[in-house]
């Protein structure tokens, strides 16, 4: 007699296709700007599982934004997953996975009996009988060998193993090897980061004695795994509930994404380290989550032997680890790779899977993580000491009496002396031509500016308590304005001239593409033409130049008014000739 739930009328094996994942949220931590990677799991009528996916990428951070939640499609060579079951009922979960893995997001539950199931439909992704997002599939029963591809099942007995510590949420790091004698770091062409391992301490101590073994995962500052490295052993610290590790100078290399600009000058790489407690089972690992570092900024300065604290997911310090690091050349990790000497003292580096060369061009500083409020921060001071200058210029070429004093020159009985040639060259600022359409530039970085009427005179009223205040608001802005104030429109104009009060007050980078994009300076307004030329002069520079510097061929007595010239310099008591009196040598003719 069949399983309540169970039908010998359905085939023992069916395909389930996932096509599209809709509306799936995006989780924030201290793990990065948000988890985007999600795996899928196939449970029969009691909650078993049958098959599990592969790690599914997600949007990437310029496509997504800041948006909460994504709708994406999935590769048929991911979502398709073969499962053995006779189970009139399945359930398909979708899960956060990478190191934030094993926290489900929802299930839903298709019935193999309905015929809808047989073509891509939605469904409701619920959890706790909310609904949380939506999922499309289709069931394809006793599928053939020849269709669609199906690689998470052959991983589906080794994520079986994280499946308990998955329900307890925490972190999922499967498939860690052991290095062999005649195996070598997977190094990749291009620059890496060359990390040595040092040891850790203070960690709390494992809840199980059967995973006090320490696995260390090293991934981007976006949470991506780019290595593992493990198992290492910990010692109890003696007098308190504290652990600590030896990793005997373990070095690996690993490949972030690499930026550049500000102090990064020729690259900078942002990591992450996370430590984990880990038990060997067969060929993989199981591991639950101790805690992460913050991001690590990777230079070509090398630092030795430098404190990272480890935080869990609230932020609370668990310890810390002691690394080395810096970025090395392909030429140099070759070199740096370990020996057989290395393997029997006891360093183990770990194979971790084939990385993709990721070369990143960012027009940002890189002085902070990508999208966080420092850089916000950072770009709103940029852009205020950019307006700044331009602004400082507008006020000298409007007061006709400024100053055009400049460090190193003095003026004496009105001809103006300099120290040396390089003090004369640089009281001219640039060059006019230089910063002239024809020849100067002709691409800036820019943004897409949305603006309205009605939105920017909102921001400096108070807000409305009625709904009758909102509609004597708006009646009185039409009373000013001929054209429709909530209109939104567009233009393009450069990064330096968004408001930095605008940039301080939300915090947020999405208005800046990243990776830049470069637009005309032509199709700008004129007012944002003018502030990219003055923004160029350092305050102490004029970019109201002198007619006689202007002018240098200049000649007053071939001017029309040149003919006063000499009526005016012999007004000038300086330049009178003296007084002389007659002599009789002077009116001889013989003299």
């Amino acid at each position: 007699m069949p399983a309540p739930g169970a039908d010998n009328v359905l085939p023992k094996e069916s395909l389930v296709v996932v096509s599209k994942l809709l509306d799936v949220p995006v989780e924030t931590g201290i793990f990065g700007a948000g988890a985007k990677t999600y795996f899928l799991r196939v449970l029969d009528h009691k909650s078993s599982e049958l098959v599990s996916s592969d790690d599914i990428q997600g949007m990437d951070d310029f496509n997504l934004g800041n948006a909460p939640t994504q709708t994406f499609a999935i590769p048929p060579e991911l979502g398709s997953m073969r499962a053995k079951t006779t189970s009139r009922t399945i359930h398909v979960e979708v899960s956060f996975s990478g190191v934030m893995g094993g926290s489900i997001i929802g299930a839903c539950q298709i019935n193999r009996m309905d015929p809808r199931s047989k073509q891509a439909w939605p469904y409701e992704i619920c959890r706790d009988g909310a609904v949380v997002c939506g999922i499309e599939l289709r069931i394809v029963e006793d599928p053939d060998t020849s269709q669609l591809p199906t690689p998470g099942a052959a991983n589906a007995s080794v994520k079986a193993t994280g499946s308990i510590m998955d329900s307890m949420g925490l972190g999922r790091m499967v498939g860690s090897q052991y290095l062999t004698d005649n195996e070598l770091d997977d190094v990749h062409h291009g620059v890496s980061s060359m990390l040595e391992l040092h040891g850790a301490k203070d960690l709390p101590a494992p809840r199980t004695r059967g995973m006090k073994d320490v696995v260390v995962t090293v991934m981007t500052d976006s949470g991506r795994e780019l290595r593992k490295l493990g198992l290492f052993e910990s010692q109890e610290q003696i007098g308190r509930q504290l652990t600590s590790v030896d990793f005997q100078h373990t070095r690996t290399f690993v490949q972030a994404p690499l930026r550049f600009g500000g102090d990064a000058q020729e690259g900078t790489q942002y990591i992450k380290v996370a430590l984990s407690y880990g038990k060997r089972s067969g060929s993989s690992t199981t591991a639950e989550l101790i805690g992460v570092t913050d991001a690590i900024k990777v230079s070509w300065k090398p630092l030795v032997k430098q404190y990272k604290e480890i935080k869990n997911q609230e932020g609370r310090v668990l310890g810390g680890i002691y690394l080395s690091h810096r970025l090395v050349t392909e030429a140099e990790s070759l070199g740096e790779r370990p020996d057989e000497d290395a393997m029997k003292l006891g360093r183990r580096p770990q194979m971790g899977p084939p990385l993709e060369l990721e070369h990143r061009v960012s027009g940002r500083t890189g002085n902070f993580p990508s999208g966080s409020p420092e850089e916000a921060l950072e770009q709103a001071v940029i852009n205020a000491e950019a307006q700044n200058r331009a602004l400082m210029q507008r006020l000298k070429k409007e007061d006709q009496h400024s100053s055009h004093d400049f460090p190193g020159m003095r003026e004496v009985n009105g001809y103006r002396e300099w120290e040396n040639l390089d003090a004369v060259f640089q009281s001219m600022g640039p060059n006019p031509l230089v910063l002239s359409e024809d020849l100067g530039p002709q691409v800036s970085r820019g943004y897409q500016h949305t603006m309205s009427v009605a939105r920017d005179v909102a921001r400096h009223l108070p807000g409305a308590k009625t709904p009758a205040d909102q509609i004597l608001n708006l009646e009185m802005l039409r009373m000013f304005y001929k054209d429709d104030p909530s209109q939104a429109d567009s233009l393009v104009r450069p990064v330096v001239c968004k408001d930095p009060t605008d940039i301080a007050n939300t915090r947020e980078m999405s208005w800046c593409p990243d990776p830049p994009v470069y637009v005309p300076i032509a199709n700008m307004t004129e007012q944002d033409k003018e502030t990219l030329r003055l923004a160029c002069y350092r305050p102490e520079q004029t970019a109201n130049l002198l007619f006689v510097d202007a002018n240098p061929n200049y000649n007053i007595k071939q001017d029309i008014w040149g003919a006063l010239q000499d009526e005016k310099m012999g007004q000038r008591k300086l330049l009178n000739a003296p007084r002389s009196n007659a002599r009789v040598k002077d009116d001889c003719i013989m003299a």
